[in-house]
């Protein structure tokens, strides 16, 4: 009677400890929720309803809206034979089924219905900013169920909560796009996976396989996780001396409907090409290589070879061959036999052969030890120190789901130090990790009796608490912060100023209602999905950057004199010459007491007397059109300055010297340049009649020097939107229109 008293106390104690838990994961997504929604809060402050945020969601938006209208079998009929697409990639459109994955605009749509069947007023723009936030639940709740599975309720909770006051940029509201959805996924599958490998159930492993295989079909990105799978699965034979048959059948039960998901999506991944010449050819090779480990350990268990010999060493054989077929992949990798994009390449330290245009993109470059401590923090660090214990778990304690999880975190740090584009998806790696080292080391001393006795017990909660409290203060004073100051991006016009700034919702609007339908839009590519949805009417090249050959061109035609631009423009493009805009924007200085403008990029200082760059279009040259279209900067740079940039250093207060890279204004390759030239002339269009010339202000004597160009000979200003940032600073957007009575002296060919 008394056991059975004392048992009851430890069920009631055992629940209320789940109650707890789940009241903390709760709280943790209504916080997460309100974090994720400030976009929302920050546009409608700013007069706005809910936005979209970045570009890339807008052509989600637009997808949805044709098979809202036209019904679910239209995705197929989204190709660049279709006219509708012709305003992406202009003039040979675009190839929707091929070049973009089907879950992220199914799934919208699906979700829609519900929501408007629950709302009816709520329209498909609005709940698409909305369905990021929703996609984040989902991913928490699949890292608490991980960790859950592996430690308890308290590490799980306690996992949930990092993971919802960490700055996860790809999770707020507007940015619906694939990588938010693969998140959603991913998370779910890695539980599933642990709980196979902690089961030995195959149900487990089947879902896993279903759920992996949809986000799959959502984000390419999902590659790391099946890495972090793959090199579990190869090493597991190695580091337990001996292959069992059952991970060779969960193996096969996950990666059944992975592959088969992916085959029935041949217009993106190519059908087996993937499965043999891109990142899914580890499904093939763990399959042949777990196959090659049943054979050399079931050797000696058939009779085949003595269980005794001395020469017969299974584990060494086996790690011989592991060695070569390593070899062998990454001779694949760096040949190019095996065709992994140019993010792929990136993220695995290889960029020098992924080529030009994935070097120039911002959210392609590495990510910086400030930034892992800033977006990682206390969690970050923990999981780091911990490694070698986990690493002491595998190799002595032979436990695999600690070797997954090793993978997990080595791969995302890898990526994300290589490419900071994977930071949301490293951060909340880093999440489950830190739940999982929490409850490997802190909360057994705290929930179990061991004979350390009250001293462990109370050094574990002390250290609990510390941890738990550095996070919250972290979320408090930076993440939290980081989430309040997000604008969405069409709103403070793509600039990072988080500020009011409409020059590009104006001129946007005023192309969707003064151009005519057929117009075609010239700008950098980054608007591309502005230009083409909000403003519908036709771009060049857009975020997706699909043909290098296009973005050449029109970096060429940008960065060329104005008589070779326009020649680009209408023989390459086959653009009518009465359609042609070209949209430009930069920031300004305006000095009225010696009535001069500067135009940008600027380098102004900020209170504290560090310097602060704000730049558009003319840095955007110098960091990607120039070298796309062929000019060596780095060599200008490494020679202290060039026909195209030169180094201007600034002196903070304290005497740090900063170096920044800017246009050659001396020049006629810069000033000559037709994106330059252009920008000029905005600045002589809008001040010049005031009596304003246009000046460099950023020499390295101090003294501003004239910028010449020649008149504008086949450009004309149509629209001009001014927004103004400070008293002195106004950030322009300018809309130029090709005069065809100005081209009877060009040749076109």
């Amino acid at each position: 009677m008394v056991s059975d008293m004392f048992r009851g106390i430890k069920q009631y104690k055992t629940l209320l400890v789940e109650v707890v838990c789940i009241l903390i994961l709760t709280i943790s997504l209504v916080v997460g929720s309100y974090l994720r929604l400030q976009p929302v809060y920050n546009a409608l402050r700013y007069g706005y309803g809910p936005t979209l945020y970045e570009m890339d969601p807008f052509l989600n938006y637009w997808i949805v809206s044709r098979l809202y209208e036209n019904g679910l079998t239209y995705y197929t009929s989204l190709t660049s034979e279709n006219p509708v697409t012709k305003i992406f990639w202009y003039p040979y459109g675009r190839d929707i089924p091929a070049t973009e994955l089907p879950a992220l605009p199914y799934i919208s749509l699906f979700t829609y219905y519900i929501a408007h069947a629950v709302n009816p007023s709520i329209t498909l723009y609005e709940w698409l900013v909305y369905l990021p936030v929703v996609l984040y639940i989902i991913s928490v709740v699949g890292i608490y169920l991980t960790v859950r599975e592996l430690y308890g309720p308290l590490p799980a909770a306690i996992a949930s909560l990092t993971a919802s006051l960490m700055f996860i940029d790809r999770q707020v509201a507007g940015f619906t796009v694939k990588y938010v959805l693969g998140l959603a996924f991913i998370f779910p599958a890695i539980y599933f996976h642990v709980r196979a490998f902690k089961r030995d159930s195959t149900i487990s492993a089947l879902l896993c396989g279903i759920v992996l295989g949809i986000s799959a079909i959502s984000w390419a990105g999902f590659n790391l996780v099946l890495a972090a799978i793959f090199l579990q699965y190869v090493l597991t034979p190695l580091i337990r001396g001996s292959m069992d048959m059952r991970y060779f059948k969960l193996w096969i039960y996950e990666m059944l409907p992975l592959t088969l998901i992916i085959l029935l999506t041949p217009s993106y991944y190519n059908g087996y090409e993937y499965l043999i010449r891109n990142a899914g050819l580890m499904i093939p090779l763990g399959t042949i290589v777990l196959v090659i480990a049943l054979t050399i350990f079931y050797l000696p268990r058939l009779g085949i070879v003595r269980r005794n010999s001395k020469l017969y060493k299974p584990r060494f054989i086996y790690f011989s061959i592991l060695a070569i077929f390593g070899s062998l992949g990454i001779i694949a990798l760096t040949t190019g036999f095996v065709g992994i994009g140019g993010k792929g390449l990136a993220a695995m330290g290889l960029g020098s052969i992924a080529g030009v245009l994935t070097g120039t993109i911002a959210q392609y470059r590495g990510a910086t030890s400030s930034e892992f401590i800033y977006l990682g923090g206390a969690p970050l660090i923990i999981s780091l120190i911990c490694i070698p214990y986990m690493m002491y778990k595998v190799l002595v304690r032979k436990d695999l789901n600690q070797l997954f999880m090793i993978f997990l975190l080595i791969i995302s740090i890898i990526s994300t130090s290589n490419v900071a584009y994977f930071f949301s998806y490293s951060n909340l790696v880093i999440a489950l990790i830190s739940g999982c080292v929490v409850g490997e080391l802190l909360t057994p001393k705290i929930f179990t009796k061991s004979k350390s006795g009250w001293f462990s017990k109370i050094l574990a909660i002390t250290l609990l608490a510390i941890y738990v409290s550095s996070v919250i203060l972290q979320g408090l004073y930076v993440w939290v912060p980081s989430y309040k100051s997000v604008v969405p991006t069409i709103i403070e016009s793509g600039v990072g100023l988080n500020l009011n700034i409409p020059s590009w919702i104006n001129t946007l609007d005023w192309v969707k209602n003064n151009t005519d339908k057929d117009a075609v839009i010239v700008a950098w590519w980054d608007y591309g999905y502005w230009i083409s949805v909000v403003g519908e009417r036709a771009s060049l090249a857009d975020g997706s950057t699909l043909n290098f050959t296009q973005i050449h061109l029109l970096a060429r035609a940008l960065t060329s004199d104005e008589d070779t631009a326009v020649n680009t423009l209408l023989k390459y493009f086959n653009i009518p010459p009465n359609k042609l805009y070209i949209a430009t924007y930069e920031f300004f200085i305006v000095d009225d007491t010696n009535r001069r403008v500067y135009p940008g990029p600027l380098v102004l200082s900020r209170p504290d007397g560090t310097p602060i760059f704000l730049g558009a279009d003319g840095a955007k040259a110098i960091s990607a059109m120039f070298r796309i279209a062929g000019v060596d900067i780095d060599k200008e740079i490494d020679l202290g300055g060039g026909d195209h940039v030169k180094i201007y250093r600034y002196t903070a207060s304290r005497g740090t010297v900063y170096s920044f890279i800017l246009p050659n204004w001396n020049s006629s390759k810069v000033s000559e340049a037709l994106l330059y030239k252009l920008l000029v002339d905005t600045a002589r269009s809008v001040w010049g009649p005031l009596g304003y010339e246009v000046y460099d202000l950023f020499t390295q004597s101090g003294t501003p020097t004239e910028i010449y160009t020649t008149e504008m000979k086949y450009f004309k200003p149509s629209y001009i939107a001014i927004s103004r940032i400070t008293s002195t600073i106004y950030l322009i957007t300018t809309l130029y229109k090709l005069d065809e009575n100005s081209l009877s002296n060009i040749k076109v060919g």
